[in-house]
């Protein structure tokens, strides 16, 4: 019995050594969005994942960020930006599976625009002095 136990021990640990032969697959399909300041419409995030359960991990500090789990895929929709500066926020697609590294995305919203960019019609104007020749301004 002794005998039939040592000749089959290597072949339990060869076994046993085998492990799990699955492939892990988690990506997506961009790692930067951007959005408008104001009105920006939904943007949708691909995922794609093989034998992984994934997650949505939002960027706590973004309260104006918004993130739908989907089927496949991450809605995402920002609240308008009222500052007149641009704002960033990250979010995380996470994985159950250890093999496999959650992802970073990042969000950039475009700032809230203060209106001092002025657009006049006609775009040039001619001015004539008497005794002097005339003068475009554009």
């Amino acid at each position: 019995m002794k005998k039939l136990l040592f000749a089959l021990l290597p072949a339990l640990l060869l076994l046993s050594a085998c492990g799990d032969d699955k492939e892990y697959k988690l990506d997506v399909d961009t790692r930067a969005m951007t959005f408008s300041a104001e009105d920006a419409g939904a943007q949708t995030l691909t995922v794609t994942a093989e034998n992984v359960d994934w997650g949505v991990e939002p960027d706590a500090a973004a309260a104006w960020l918004h993130l739908e789990k989907r089927e496949g895929s991450v809605s995402v929709t920002v609240d308008d930006n009222t500052e007149a500066e641009p704002r960033q926020a990250r979010f995380t697609i996470t994985s159950n599976v250890t093999q496999v590294s959650s992802i970073g995305i990042t969000l950039t919203q475009s700032a809230k625009s203060d209106g001092s960019l002025l657009d006049a019609s006609p775009k040039e104007l001619t001015f004539a002095a008497s005794d002097a020749p005339a003068a475009t301004t554009t």
